[in-house]
């Protein structure tokens, strides 16, 4: 190893360093990344990726983690209020890439109330709130048009629209005027089911094949 190199221990010590400067809210969210993306790589990767390659295989899991994981659910659990005083402190002093990626945590988190139609219970409300801290102070680092917009509102206008679609999905794909799978209209009849010209797959009145 040269003198200066860092390994792949002293890398997971500073990342649990870096918990040492976020509070409340935040350091329980970047707790349970970090100990989730530790469960999801092996011992072996551990030993034969170099540090480079672990850092990003790291990455990797975090970001894949940041969007599957159902964070309404997670900050439920918590059964804390926020956001605080000092989550406000805590978003001013994140880096950037922190920021981004507690927003998208918040983005995710929001949709899931949202689609939920939980967006004015206690948790949407808060939920909401710290997904506004986030947001601000990514308009005020950088502001151009795609931060400008309230995100959450955005998305709670669009869901009737949303939902619409749905509706006319389903009914579509029942009557096999639509292809649930590609969204074509050329469709044929095949005996109990449909067939989809334009993709090729098949699909039930009652379930797809």
């Amino acid at each position: 190893m040269n003198r200066g190199e860092i390994t792949r221990d002293q890398l997971d010590t500073e990342i649990e360093r870096a918990l040492g400067h976020y509070v409340g809210i935040f350091a329980k969210l970047k707790d349970h990344i970090m100990r989730k993306v530790n469960g999801q790589i092996s011992m072996l990767a551990r030993e034969k990726l170099n540090v480079n390659a672990y850092a990003q295989l790291r990455a990797k899991k975090e970001n894949e983690l940041i969007l599957s994981e159902n964070w309404r659910t997670f900050l439920e659990g918590l059964e804390i209020e926020f956001p605080t005083e000092e989550d406000k402190k805590a978003v001013q002093e994140m880096s950037d890439s922190e920021l981004m990626d507690n927003t998208q945590i918040l983005i995710e988190a929001s949709k899931i109330t949202i689609n939920d139609e939980e967006e004015s219970t206690t948790l949407g409300e808060r939920i909401h709130a710290l997904y506004l801290l986030c947001h601000n102070e990514l308009e005020k680092r950088f502001p151009s048009e795609w931060v400008k917009s309230d995100g959450f509102l955005d998305y709670l206008e669009n869901r009737e629209k949303r939902n619409r679609k749905a509706r006319l999905l389903e009914e579509t794909r029942v009557t096999g005027k639509i292809c649930p799978h590609c969204e074509s209209t050329n469709t044929i009849k095949c005996g109990n089911a449909f067939r989809c010209k334009t993709c090729g797959r098949y699909w039930r009145k009652k379930g797809y094949v």
